[in-house]
């Protein structure tokens, strides 16, 4: 009976939390907004009640703390395509406003606990944050695609429980990791006939869908030196739920997996008031048929007949997605005891290729890089109010024949520019 109250509880926690955030892409700026003020490095330098969003390990070194932040983000952005020959191609070739809807908002929370048993410090936490997200809103349709406005939202939510111990110089944790997911998918009106998909009626234009599952990080850090720390973890690949209002568009019948995440990361505190810090990081899209297959060759095998490349089929067409390395450095100078400023960059090559470009129009996410900068304020000595600035630089990813010539062939291009701002409150109890 309690473990069904718990499994209650969480889905309706992270269920309520995905409500609230109509989000554009907003991977890896959401979680802790001090962190994210400087790079969002967080793997060798826990700084609040969301470490742990970055490595289980981290929250030994955190102590009695709460914190809640809340993101206002902005995110601009076009598909432009171009040669098409298609009947159509008079409303195919042109520039289309991908974010009709600019704005996004996204909350996060942690709580901390810190024990003392006889030599070993541990830790427990509870912290709710947004993994990855990805929302396009046409203001029109695609006439290759469909007959009604072109669109997708796609929301990763998760809520994590982390538990830590220290013994000497060396920090384990696991987090045990409940991650919910939310989909909507609309405009793909000319693929929802069994020529194209496994599953006709389960393509497009079926509202919110969900999708729940249970997962684990695993987190070490080591203070090798009073002024110097290393840290390192590993999520593996999440089983999750099938999508079932979407098993006639993701591969494998609805199925979207988690990528495993392997993280690691260094901080050095060169002089008393300042650190500074690297993470890498790489996310294994290749491990997710729904998101790394490719449009080719898998157009033309369902053109050929061959039924298991069809959308929603085992080997069905997905994004093209390439796995990632995503490089992270931050630096942080303590001005006072009351102030502390931050800045920090994030650099990333693009998960979408080249060649890719057409059925990203359906996410269109080229923007990799990012420049950030954040402060803290501490008014007491348990109060304390962070804020952050975010910038995504102007990415064009260019596609040529990206448009298979059975549709009237021609390009696709992506462009999107990004900017955030984040604030939060913190308490030491």
């Amino acid at each position: 009976m309690l473990k069904g109250s718990l499994r209650c509880l969480y889905t309706t926690l992270a269920a309520l939390t995905c409500i609230l955030i109509p989000s554009q892409n907003t991977e890896a700026l959401i979680a802790s907004v001090k962190a994210t003020g400087m790079g969002a490095v967080g793997v060798a330098k826990p700084q609040d009640a969301l470490a742990a969003a970055y490595n289980p390990a981290g929250i030994t070194d955190v102590g009695d703390r709460i914190d809640a932040g809340i993101v206002w983000g902005h995110d601009q952005g076009d598909g432009i395509a171009s040669g098409n020959r298609s009947p159509a191609a008079p409303l195919v070739n042109g520039k289309f406003n991908a974010f009709t809807t600019h704005d996004f908002y996204a909350p996060d929370f942690g709580i901390n606990k810190h024990f003392c048993v006889y030599d070993w410090d541990i830790a427990v936490g509870l912290c709710v944050y947004n993994r990855n997200a990805s929302k396009t809103t046409y203001g029109q349709a695609f006439p290759l695609f469909g007959t009604s406005n072109l669109g997708m939202e796609y929301i990763h939510q998760t809520i994590s429980i982390p538990v830590a111990v220290k013994i000497c110089d060396h920090s384990f944790g696991v987090s045990l990791n409940y991650m919910v997911q939310r989909l909507k998918v609309n405009g793909l009106q000319r693929f929802d006939t069994p020529a194209f998909t496994a599953h006709p009626g389960f393509l497009t234009n079926k509202g919110y869908a969900y999708s729940n599952g249970v997962g684990f990080t695993l987190g070490w850090k080591w203070d090798i030196l009073p002024c110097l720390s290393v840290g390192a973890t590993f999520q593996p690949r999440t089983s999750m739920n099938h999508f079932g209002k979407y098993k006639g568009f993701l591969a494998q019948d609805g199925l979207l997996n988690i990528p495993p995440l392997v993280s690691a990361g260094i901080s050095y505190r060169f002089i008393p008031q300042s650190s500074i810090n690297f993470d890498v990081q790489y996310v294994g899209w290749r491990y997710c048929r729904s998101i790394h297959n490719r449009l080719q060759p898998a157009f033309g095998n369902i053109l050929l007949g061959q039924a298991d490349y069809r959308l929603g089929g085992k080997n069905g067409l997905g994004f093209g997605w390439r796995s990632q390395w995503i490089y992270r450095m931050g630096i942080d100078y303590d001005l006072s005891c009351e102030w502390t400023v931050r800045a920090g960059a994030r650099f990333a090559k693009s998960t979408i290729p080249a060649s890719q470009t057409a059925v990203n129009l359906l996410t269109d996410d080229p923007c990799g890089n990012f420049i950030m900068a954040g402060f803290s304020y501490r008014p007491t000595c348990a109060l304390e109010l962070s804020g952050y600035y975010a910038n995504g630089f102007n990415r064009v990813t260019k596609g040529f024949n990206t448009i298979p010539a059975q549709l009237g062939g021609g390009n696709t291009s992506l462009k999107q520019a990004k900017t955030a701002v984040g604030l939060s409150a913190g308490y030491n109890y």
